[in-house]
């Protein structure tokens, strides 16, 4: 048998295309026009063109077919929307859809492998082209490895939706916004890459950059706030990068829904490197960058959310007791990292007040603690209050806590107050 494992291997026989299709039908014609076929399988029935035309009509023929002929039609993966020498203001317009009137629509790659100047009214985009006028078993096998590689079933698109919906900004500002990747076919050769597609102006994908855009959704509508980011290594990568861009981010305003989708882009399209994470970068805005882009997928809702470094407090007691000092304040105070996967540097603040809860006595503070990721702790102490008319004045406290932690973007400060001061050592859980 020429299919296993999902795969067609040379000699291959109608009953082979049969079982890889799950088709009945005996006709070639109609098995090469299966709409079974997997687009991105990399072996499969495409047409191709010939080197010339007659008048402004391309020839049809069907050279070899192997790798060159396949990529003279984009492996006879269609209408795949392009926007050449435009700004990326035009494609985040149409794509999100705030603006699909000229001139923001793209032109698109037909089905002769060519950068059409026209657009595709029916906005039908990423489909597959199938043979009209000449069927052959040997497009399911390759030319130069027939025995080995064939027409693969369960080829997918390159990428497939966001791996989550819902991300959070790190408290350092750190936003990774991530793809699916699909692997299936790929390592083996099977499976049309997004590297292996011809665009614009003869070039490659692999010589392109990979890139998300975001453009904020507001009461069920695109706004004009978005923003772009690509990865700042070529496709040529890709296959070893993963589907994913690595944003800084240092606006709190910049939480809320977004629509999402990934592109290609011409050119490296980054802002300003994080100084702590020099691999995130800031994520671009501006509306007239020009280069060639190519919507990959539709947009989907993604919600963005920010993770703020905080010491919180669980309980707090102060006391002194005059049989033990006539001077000292005393204080336990327990608090918790919220962070459970890293340590952080902060400040303490103890103001304490007279009994009017009002009047500051003295504040003390206790810089460079730290606290280990996920801990809850007590900071116990005292202080000498004998110049301030000693620590029986102290009617009420309050403590706060402050991040110091080196690279902190977005973070907050966290308070407790006490009106309770013990004339006695109390019983602390």
């Amino acid at each position: 048998m020429s299919y296993t494992s999902g795969q067609i291997k040379a000699p291959v026989s109608i009953y082979d295309v049969q079982q890889a299709l799950a088709s009945s039908s005996t006709d070639l014609a109609t098995l090469c026009r299966n709409t079974n076929i997997k687009m991105w399988a990399r072996f499969r029935p495409v047409e191709y063109k010939s080197n010339g035309r007659n008048g402004t009509v391309w020839v049809k023929q069907v050279p070899d077919s192997g790798t060159p002929s396949r990529v003279s039609v984009a492996f006879g993966i269609v209408n795949i929307p392009v926007w050449n020498d435009r700004v990326i203001g035009q494609m985040l317009n149409f794509w999100s859809g705030l603006n699909t009137d000229s001139p923001n629509p793209p032109t698109y790659i037909d089905e002769d492998g060519q950068t059409s100047s026209a657009i595709l009214i029916n906005a039908d985009y990423w489909k597959m082209k199938l043979p009209t006028s000449a069927f052959r078993l040997t497009d399911f096998v390759s030319t130069d490895n027939p025995t080995t590689k064939g027409y693969y079933k369960d080829a997918e698109a390159p990428i497939s939706g966001l791996t989550a919906t819902s991300v959070a900004i790190t408290p350092k500002g750190l936003l990774d916004i991530l793809y699916t990747k699909n692997e299936a076919g790929v390592s083996a050769g099977l499976t049309v890459k997004y590297e292996d597609l011809q665009y614009a102006n003869n070039a490659f994908s692999w010589n392109y950059y990979f890139g998300v855009a975001l453009i904020k959704y507001v009461n069920g509508a695109p706004t004009n706030t978005r923003y772009y980011l690509t990865q700042d290594t070529r496709m040529s990568s890709f296959q070893e990068m993963g589907a994913f861009v690595r944003g800084y981010v240092t606006n709190e305003q910049f939480a809320g829904t977004y629509l999402a989708f990934p592109f290609i882009s011409s050119e490296m399209l980054v802002g300003t490197a994080s100084e702590d994470t020099p691999d995130h970068y800031a994520l671009c805005t501006d509306n007239n960058a020009r280069g060639i882009y190519i919507a990959l997928l539709d947009h989907q809702e993604l919600a963005i959310t920010i993770n703020y470094a905080q010491i919180v407090f669980v309980q707090i007691y102060v006391w002194y007791d005059l049989t033990q000092s006539t001077r000292l304040i005393n204080y336990d105070i327990k608090l918790t990292n919220t962070e459970a996967d890293i340590a952080r540097e902060y400040m303490l603040d103890i103001t304490f007040f007279k009994s009017d809860g009002v009047t500051q006595i003295y504040t003390k503070s206790i810089p460079n603690l730290s606290i280990a990721a996920g801990a809850t702790i007590h900071v116990e102490g005292s202080q000498d209050m004998a110049q301030y008319g000693g620590p029986d004045l102290v009617g009420a406290a309050r403590a706060i806590t402050t991040i110091t932690s080196q690279g902190v973007v977005f973070k907050h400060t966290d308070s407790i107050v006490t009106n309770t001061i013990y004339d006695h050592e109390p019983i602390i859980p």
